[in-house]
């Protein structure tokens, strides 16, 4: 499984109030917001398709879920794509897709999101 410059250990302790920074592995004030956030991102999906689960992957626009589908398809082999404009692989098990796309999924009652 990926791991993405993480684990477990590393993300808790990251947070621990008791241990100085000395002590943490991985100091949470040296990286960058975004990009402690998007390898906790993907540490959670690695972890949850490891447990042979689907995550779905939203985005507010299909801008970002292009990017993140590029992105994710070099760490993630099923990983697939649904927006107003494109679907690639929708039985993936990550598919990455618009909020809207989503809710039109719930509303109507999709079998992906019943799963």
């Amino acid at each position: 499984m990926p791991s993405f410059g993480l684990n477990l250990d590393e993300l808790t302790s990251a947070f621990d109030p008791k241990k100085s920074s000395s002590e943490t592995p991985l100091d949470a004030s040296s990286v960058k917001s975004g990009d402690f956030e998007e390898k906790k991102r993907k540490y959670a999906i690695a972890t949850a398709l490891r447990e042979k689960q689907r995550v779905i992957y939203t985005t507010p626009i299909k801008a970002l879920s292009n990017q993140k589908y590029r992105e994710f398809f070099e760490a993630f082999p099923e990983v697939g794509l649904l927006t107003g404009d494109a679907t690639i692989n929708p039985s993936a098990s990550v598919p990455i897709m618009t909020t809207e796309i989503l809710q039109s999924m719930l509303y109507k009652g999709a079998s992906m999101v019943r799963e």
